[in-house]
């Protein structure tokens, strides 16, 4: 990934219109990207 959140955003098909503005697609973006943790995760599957 290059984090190039603002090209993303961009190209991000706003459905419903539930984003204002490219600065919400790319936190939005930000926050759906985010490492997992290896302690969280079990065989591919994340732990609850």
């Amino acid at each position: 990934m290059t984090k190039r959140y603002d090209k993303l955003a961009r190209h991000y098909v706003n459905i419903g219109n539930r984003f204002a503005n490219d600065e919400e697609v790319i936190a939005f973006l930000k926050e759906r990207t985010k490492r997992i943790p290896a302690d969280q995760l079990e065989l591919g599957v994340l732990r609850a």
